[in-house]
């Protein structure tokens, strides 16, 4: 299918549930989304005053006019000072009531409208907004981890309550979809439908892959600080490795909110290994200059200690055409195969880590060859993927069910 074929116009407006405060990717592949969308329908963002905020600054002028705001929701932080967990938790279970409050008024206001949950807290909004006397119908655009190992048994019980009558699930990748079927019934709908990836700017990356001429092998890393992500899994390989090769490595990114710690520990860790001359830590860029600095790069690594549901910057290396060494579960396997286009370690094993690493340095034309078939991955392109949330969404429109 093709941009030109795009299913009719949906008629009923889609109240649009975003909870973070903050402009993280599911905020970043939800406004994508909405630029596609509000082509075709009436969008109304029901957001907190702070996501508004950083929307309107970073895209200015690109909101489309048929997109409308509401940035009414309330946003009770935590304090980071406060160490009374039970505290925090309750400022949660109220910030909670009162988003569905105010959710619940502006569905009342566009109704008939389907409310697109677009982060997991957002299920629950939702589902309180729809008591005592539920109507209408939810979305869930599902993109984190539902497994039980991620979530823990009590999050599980209450995202298995608040998913109870959903009839449609959007699902980022197949790993996402394998754990969030368990929380919904054998009735409701579900599809995969990868987030829209763009595409690097021809002035960057020309299509062709070359390995590195003379001069050190470049190793590199773009992700947000945190153990799960795999930065200090891919120090201790480096260091088993580095003596016996030309190459340097380049960490970017900054601490997520609470792994300070983390950050730590990779400064020391280079610190106290000897490693300053070879690794180089960055901080955290902007979207816009992600491309651009893969294309220094000779080897991509992502070496997750548990599975991501998607693992976008996994795509964003395919379609720079580098050689790319990752770990051996996550959302981005529906992409990659092992020996082909990119090479995979087992997870939280750093000895494997190191090996294949060190066979990704010797190998020029290794590197060549996964580089190449790479960028012939075959992700959908932007209209292929707003053709299809189109689809699932006129279909979600057209099923005409309440709950």
């Amino acid at each position: 299918m093709v941009a030109n074929s795009y299913p009719p116009n949906i008629q009923k407006p889609l109240v649009v549930l975003s909870t973070s405060s903050q402009l993280g990717g599911a905020e970043i592949s939800l406004l994508k989304n909405l630029l596609l969308l509000s082509e075709k329908l009436q969008c109304v963002l029901v957001c907190k005053p702070e996501l508004e905020s950083l929307l309107r600054e970073k895209y200015k002028n690109d909101l489309p006019n048929a997109l409308r705001i509401f940035p009414s929701l309330h946003n009770l932080n935590s304090d980071r000072q406060i160490n009374r967990l039970a505290i925090n938790r309750l400022r949660k279970i109220v910030e909670q009531v009162l988003n569905a409050r105010e959710l619940r008024t502006i569905v009342k206001k566009f109704e008939p409208a389907s409310i697109y949950v677009n982060d997991t807290p957002g299920i629950l909004t939702s589902k309180l907004a729809r008591l005592p006397n539920a109507r209408g119908q939810s979305l869930v655009h599902a993109r984190d981890d539902y497994s039980l190992r991620s979530v823990g048994r009590l999050r599980r019980l209450i995202l298995k309550w608040s998913m109870n009558g959903v009839t449609h699930v959007i699902a980022n990748s197949s790993y996402t979809l394998a754990g969030v079927a368990s929380l919904v019934s054998d009735r409701t709908a579900i599809r995969v439908i990868p987030s829209i990836v763009d595409e690097p700017d021809a002035k960057i990356f020309d299509g062709t892959v070359v390995p590195s001429a003379k001069g050190p092998s470049t190793i590199g890393m773009i992700s947000r600080i945190s153990a799960q992500k795999g930065q200090m899994a891919l120090l201790r390989a480096f260091l088993k490795i580095h003596s016996q090769y030309d190459a340097r490595l380049i960490l970017i990114g900054s601490p997520l909110f609470g792994e300070e710690s983390e950050h730590t520990k990779i400064i020391n860790f280079i610190s106290n290994n000897g490693l300053s001359e070879k690794v180089e830590l960055r901080s955290q860029i902007d979207s816009s200059q992600v491309y651009q600095e893969i294309a220094k790069l000779d080897i991509c690594v992502h070496p997750t200690t548990e599975p991501e549901p998607l693992g976008q910057i996994v795509i964003q290396y395919l379609k720079m055409g580098r050689a790319t060494l990752v770990s051996n579960e996550g959302g981005y396997l529906d992409w990659v195969k092992d020996g082909s286009n990119a090479v995979l370690c087992r997870a939280n094993d750093t000895e494997d880590l190191a090996v294949k690493l060190a066979n990704l340095i010797e190998d020029k034309n290794l590197r060549k060859k996964i580089g190449e078939a790479a960028k012939a991955t075959g992700y959908p392109s932007r209209e292929q993927i707003g053709f299809d949330l189109l689809e699932a969404i006129n279909e979600f429109q057209k099923s005409g069910k309440r709950h």
